[in-house]
């Protein structure tokens, strides 16, 4: 999609204005479910994230949001009004950034709910979703780039049809913290985070 937001992957943390980020993601996830004709009305919560600079996995969080929320947009697409909803927060406390994808789609078989649903290659095999597009290699990508900057994913899910949820944490630190350089440097430094620089 020529409107999809870029970005360019590294492994390395950023200084970023956390907000404008999530709230880029959210814009562009729009537009991308508009363009691939998904009917979920999307709900981007990010009240609790406040404006300011702080250093973060930048990359990685990007593509643990656009693999859930690509996933919570297919799996939603069967029930008669898909429905998702994101929330993401920042716990000083554990340095942690946390948040949650929910979905009210066809849901996941509690056999499902443990380390079988992050292997590689492993898709359940069902009638609910035999007609969605899937490798099975989504949920453990995104759990060996969480897993690699010592963060975390957890799935819930109360059965088939009853939709799901993930949660993530992943390390944040204040930046004015640990980059106290120029203006000149934030600014340059909150430009590149919204356009997707190196």
């Amino acid at each position: 999609s020529k409107n999809a937001f870029r970005i360019s992957v590294g492994t390395s943390m950023h200084v970023v204005n956390l907000r404008q980020f999530l709230m880029k993601i959210g814009e562009s996830f729009r537009v991308f479910m508009s363009e691939e004709k998904y009917r979920a009305q999307l709900k981007f919560d990010i009240e609790d994230i406040p404006e300011g600079i702080v250093s973060t996995y930048r990359d990685i969080l990007f593509i643990i949001l656009w693999n859930l929320l690509t996933n919570a947009a297919k799996y939603a697409e069967p029930v008669p009004e898909p429905k998702i909803q994101v929330k993401m927060w920042i716990d000083w406390k554990k340095g942690k950034i946390l948040g949650e994808v929910k979905d009210n789609g066809v849901g996941i078989p509690p056999e499902y709910i443990d380390e079988k649903l992050f292997d590689p290659g492993e898709r359940m095999a069902r009638l609910a979703i035999e007609k969605i597009e899937g490798t099975g290699y989504g949920l453990s990508s995104v759990k060996s780039q969480i897993d690699s900057v010592a963060g975390w994913i957890t799935a819930f899910s109360a059965g088939e049809w009853q939709g799901s949820r993930f949660a993530i944490g992943m390390p944040v630190n204040e930046g004015a913290g640990l980059l106290r350089r120029s203006r000149v440097f934030w600014i340059l430094a909150e430009k590149e985070s919204l356009e997707g620089g190196p």
